[in-house]
């Protein structure tokens, strides 16, 4: 059914507003109209259309295999929601991402539950404000009838119903610089302190949020200092606008101060997204480094790299800084390629195509119902814009402030790189000016003026111009939102699923990165380890770099009793990526196999290990199950005893935290330390400690109840102290627990 065929009403309604005589001023004249006609009755249609259209939107949506398949940033906010739900609200380093929209989401979590659906739906009900917010800004700059088509606009525009349920921070970025902008209209109309307060209060928040939300700041400092409006009240009103913002960002800083020792305005991701977006290999849409690193880029990697390049230990800021500075050189050494670059990425910002970099929005338009039966695009936005600028355009504060919020916006994001969610936050002030284009329109085709023959014309043109596809775009199908879907899948065991979808990438562009590698691993994991070694062989002749490949090689050779061979390939991997947590598990595997007379080699080879991956549990572990293997029960107990003690690593710089496999999630991490308790136990055990295996038995099953071996080991600790009593209640307890487990039945049966 077509879209607009159940909304006949709303856009009746728009065509017969825009009709009527437009009004300059934002006050609508007085009067007593039927309750049908007020202004907030329809406002209430239009939020009742747009809670309706995103109710259906989610409902369709749940019902998609899409719906858990999170992306890169979608996931990290998911992620640390949950340690802010947990109780962590300070964390533990410097913050990478902005964390206001983060710490919303982990309130509503620590209230309702981690459930992707209460994370949707605050993205809802930020829709539902940012309806509202639209109509106010409309109704302040123009009139009644504007704000209501903005409104509308709102409500409808596909891209908005589509970021607005993805987990992400822009949607909440954009309603907090959309009521910044309109509060700040109404300070500068009504020059009330409050006003200029809560203005302030949201321009910070925005912020704390995204902290391009500075751009406003000197735009309206220079609107206020503005000969023809500059007052001492005004100016008395600026220091309160401008105060909460100073206060807000001011307290993230001293918390990073505070807390990791970095004097970090609010996140350290500046440095590095400004080098995605200008180096050699940038092609202003992607979110890649340069080889090795590409798409799947760590933290953990461009840390190392420039502690390695400066020569000592930095802290997150001063990786930003370094990533920043490496940035400056490439645009200081190629002016020429910056400025061919940077005229693409404004060129970008102006199409009609939506580009993102982790799904492919033109298959999930297209899937999903609600949005395919959508016509709007940003190519209407743009031209209906265009017809507002050339015949309603006024010199007056009311359109130059988000005239110029748009224009500098645009570009100080285009020194970054383009993605269709950064637009997002521009979109109030497109409804703003579209609706005022629409009024004009109307206008002219109700009075049949002169003007229809340019105007017409001028919307076709832009329309057109909008509509060309412009140069570099990543051609379809895209090859990463395939990889992304196929990973999803792989990390939920489902590897025939990924392998097609690998497949799929592979058809599109038999040379991206990691591809064969994928591949491979699903190979593997199915049982074909000859193909799977064929493909990682062939990935490393495509990406020698890429240190993936050679840490499934050192496997492969492990499981084929090939040591020595394991260890090249582990080494090389190590030397690639020396934090990378598999790769030293590899590699203190190969080095243990290939040493196995030497007793040293293993506690040597783990605190090496354990020192470059910043003391991993999962490396300790490993360490001591080896040396549980070689009999060598002193290093054994070492390593155990430390993989009980570590800590997790900070969510803000978790590299793990951007995937579905979060291994150092807080439960992640105590199921590890319940495999080291449990070890501990048996190993006290088999040494005659009895009540040492009883304790360590408790704490593994504290950590984690599920564990049958530490049941075992603990009944069999009071066995040997000969309390039978409490051997018969532990066994009536485990064999509810575990009715499939043969041990545990048999012990009990035989009670």
């Amino acid at each position: 059914m077509d879209f607009f065929a159940g909304h006949r009403k709303l856009v009746f309604y728009i065509v017969c507003v825009s009709s009527a005589p437009q009004q300059n001023t934002a006050p609508d004249p007085p009067g007593d109209p039927s309750p049908l006609l007020r202004p907030l009755s329809w406002l209430s249609v239009i939020l009742g259309v747009a809670l309706v259209l995103r109710l259906v939107y989610l409902i369709v949506y749940s019902g998609m295999p899409d719906w858990e398949q999170l992306t890169v940033d979608n996931y990290y906010h998911h992620h640390w929601a949950q340690i802010i739900a947990d109780g962590d609200l300070v964390g533990d380093t410097t913050y990478f991402r902005a964390p206001f929209y983060v710490w919303c989401l982990g309130l509503l979590y620590a209230l309702f539950g981690n459930s992707l659906w209460v994370g949707r739906l605050f993205g809802l009900a930020i829709g539902l404000a940012t309806v509202a917010m639209s109509y106010q800004l409309g109704k302040r700059v123009s009139s009644t009838k504007v704000g209501l088509i903005a409104a509308a606009l709102a409500a409808v525009y596909p891209v908005q119903l589509y970021f607005e349920s993805e987990l992400l921070l822009d949607p909440l970025f954009s309603l907090l610089m959309l009521a910044a902008v309109e509060r700040t209209l109404r300070w500068f109309q009504d020059g009330r302190i409050i006003t200029a307060l809560t203005g302030g209060i949201l321009l910070g928040l925005a912020v704390l949020t995204r902290p391009t939300g500075l751009v406003m700041v000197p735009i309206i400092v220079i609107l206020t200092l503005w000969p023809e409006r500059r007052t001492k009240h005004l100016q008395r009103g600026l220091v309160i606008l401008l105060l909460p913002v100073v206060v807000l960002v001011g307290a993230v800083f001293l918390r990073n101060v505070v807390v990791a020792d970095d004097p970090v305005l609010i996140a350290s991701q500046g440095g590095i997204n400004l080098y995605i977006g200008n180096n050699k290999t940038a092609d202003g849409l992607s979110a890649t480094l340069p080889e090795p690193l590409g798409h799947n880029w760590q933290i953990a990697q461009v840390t190392h790299i420039a502690e390695n390049d400066i020569g000592y230990e930095l802290t997150p800021g001063e990786v930003s800084d370094y990533w920043q500075d490496r940035a400056a050189d490439w645009i200081k050494a190629n002016p020429g390629e910056f400025l061919q670059l940077y005229a693409r990425k404004l060129a970008w910002f102006t199409g009609d195509r939506e580009i993102s970099n982790n799904r492919a929005l033109v298959p999930f338009f297209t899937d999903h119902s609600l949005l395919k039966a959508n016509p709007l695009s940003f190519a209407w936005l743009l031209a209906t814009t265009l017809i507002a600028l050339l015949f309603r355009w006024r010199l007056r504060v009311e359109y130059l402030l988000p005239l110029l919020t748009i224009a500098i916006y645009i570009a100080v994001m285009a020194l970054f790189f383009y993605n269709s969610r950064f637009r997002l936050p521009l979109l109030p002030y497109f409804y703003l000016f579209a609706a005022i284009g629409i009024v004009v329109l109307v206008e002219v085709m109700v009075k049949r003026s002169r003007r229809l023959w340019f105007i017409i014309p001028t919307s076709i043109a832009v329309l057109v111009i909008a509509y060309i596809p412009r140069p570099g775009l990543i051609p379809h199908p895209a090859v990463q939102p395939l990889v992304s879907e196929g990973l999803h899948y792989q990390a939920h065991g489902d590897y025939r699923q990924a392998l097609e979808l690998f497949e799929r990438a592979r058809a599109a562009d038999s040379t991206f990165p990691e591809v064969h590698l994928n591949i491979g691993v699903c190979l593997l994991r199915l049982g074909e380890t000859n193909r799977a070694e064929d493909l990682f062989r062939h990935e490393i002749a495509l990406h020698p770099q890429r240190y993936k490949a050679y840490t499934n090689l050192a496997s492969i050779a492990l499981l084929n009793d090939r040591p020595d061979s394991a260890l090249a390939y582990a080494t090389t991997a190590v030397d690639l990526a020396p934090r990378d947590i598999t790769a030293n598990r590899a590699w203190l595997r190969a080095i243990t196999r290939s040493s196995p007379r030497q007793n040293r080699v293993l506690q040597t080879a783990a605190n090496r290990a354990l020192s470059r991956t910043d003391g991993s549990i999962y490396i300790a572990l490993e360490g001591g199950l080896i040396a549980l293997s070689r009999s060598q029960p002193d290093a054994a107990s070492k390593l155990l005893a430390l993989a009980t003690e570590l800590n997790r690593p900070p969510i803000e710089t978790d590299d793990a935290a951007f995937g579905p496999q979060w291994i150092n999630s807080p439960r992640a991490w105590r199921l590890q330390r319940a495999q080291a308790y449990y070890r501990l136990g048996y190993l006290a055990g088999s040494q005659g400690q009895v009540d040492r295996a009883i304790e360590m038995s408790q704490q593994a099953i504290a950590h984690d109840s599920t564990l049958a071996e530490a049941w075992v080991n603990l009944i069999s600790g009071h066995a040997t102290r000969g309390e039978l009593s409490t051997v018969d209640s532990l066994l009536s307890l485990a064999g509810n627990r575990f009715p499939n487990n043969e041990l545990i039945q048999s012990l009990r049966n035989r009670r």
